[in-house]
């Protein structure tokens, strides 16, 4: 077998990129914005938060728990926005905003997330069904079930769904804390039950 000497293997190389058989994978442009999805509200008064909550991160198509923003095209697909994106996934950001605002509440009760297997009185899974814009509106919907945090057995379900005039990112992120708001008011009236529930079983058998 014939070695070329490394002089001649360069001069190969530059006569190949001179006649553009290599290509240069190009560097991803950069978007114009970045947007958050976080609960930016203070202290909830008046109703409080029963039990521990673990909210795992919602479940959703890959388009739509991403980074990318959506919106609808004129043949009715979705198109991705390539002027701004969101700061992080989609799916993780509205985790901990739903957790945020379920803290929000107060009382003895806490959300947490699933991490390092976190174990509560109850389970939330749930998944994104609608999550971006069209010509006219934004739109934000997702499908939340409450399960038993010991046996996994599914003690609630709600669709929560918002949608607010408009075609920018902004009307984007009022539909979606709309929709939290409801889901997290959702979860806090169920708890008040289930707990008072679990209590009197509690008090029944000492």
């Amino acid at each position: 077998m014939k070695v070329l000497p490394a002089r001649n293997i360069a001069v190969a190389l530059l006569t190949l990129m001179a006649t553009g058989c290599v290509s240069v994978i190009p560097e991803p442009t950069a978007p114009d914005a970045v947007y958050q999805l976080a609960y930016r509200g203070g202290a909830l008064g008046g109703q409080e938060l029963s039990g521990v909550i673990v909210v795992r991160e919602p479940d959703g198509p890959r388009l739509l728990a991403g980074r990318q923003i959506t919106a609808e095209a004129e043949d009715g697909g979705l198109a991705v926005l390539g002027t701004a994106q969101w700061a992080d996934n989609a799916t993780l950001m509205l985790q901990f905003a739903l957790i945020d605002r379920l803290n929000a509440f107060g009382g003895n009760g806490v959300a947490v997330d699933n991490a390092a297997g976190s174990r509560g009185d109850v389970e939330i899974h749930w998944r994104l069904q609608e999550f971006g814009l069209s010509d006219s509106e934004a739109r934000a919907s997702f499908v939340l079930s409450i399960l038993d945090g010991r046996t996994r057995a599914p003690l609630a379900q709600e669709r929560l769904s918002a949608s607010v005039p408009g075609s920018e990112v902004a009307s984007l992120i009022t539909a979606s804390d709309q929709a939290l708001a409801d889901a997290a008011e959702f979860v806090r009236g169920f708890m008040v039950g289930y707990m008072s529930e679990l209590d009197r079983l509690t008090d029944d058998r000492s």
